[in-house]
């Protein structure tokens, strides 16, 4: 289980309740689905890793600062800022300053602790702070809120 690691820049935390239905680590990507939050892989896949990701990044929230156990419903703190830089764990192949970053393909499913290049900005949650390459294990990484009037997103004030 790899977590994804503040390095520095400025936060803004926001308390968001968490679905019951999933565990919430501290470093995880969250997305608002039925008004609480949950990891990548709480979300519905879609028939394609594109589409599935393309939901995820509508409705992402950012990075989770405090936990939750499963089994119940408790505020996590979440980062929103797209000012902040994280180290997240990366899919080999490595990644361009500027490349898109999406959850990876973990069989069906988003993974909850590995990055993959996009391919498609739509499906993006964040970019590549850094160019690494192919083996490198992580990369420093910014992401964009939809919540985040600040950020560089298509739904950067919220989801219609």
């Amino acid at each position: 289980m790899s977590v994804l690691t503040y390095r520095t820049g400025p936060t803004q935390l926001v308390r968001v309740p968490s679905d019951p239905a999933f565990a919430i680590r501290p470093g995880m990507l969250l997305g608002l689905f039925g008004g609480a939050v949950r990891p990548p892989s709480g979300t519905p896949w879609l028939g394609d890793l594109a589409t599935t990701r393309g939901l995820f990044s509508d409705s992402f929230v950012g990075v989770a600062h405090s936990a939750a156990e499963a089994g119940e419903s408790a505020m996590v703190s979440v980062d929103v800022s797209p000012l902040s830089v994280y180290a997240p764990a990366l899919e080999p192949g490595g990644i361009a300053f500027g490349g898109s970053l999406a959850p990876a393909d973990a069989g069906g499913e988003l993974s909850d602790d590995l990055l993959a290049p996009a391919g498609d900005r739509a499906a993006a949650v964040g970019l590549a702070m850094e160019t690494v390459a192919a083996d490198a294990p992580a990369v420093r990484a910014s992401f964009a809120s939809v919540y985040s009037p600040a950020a560089n997103h298509a739904q950067a004030i919220g989801p219609v």
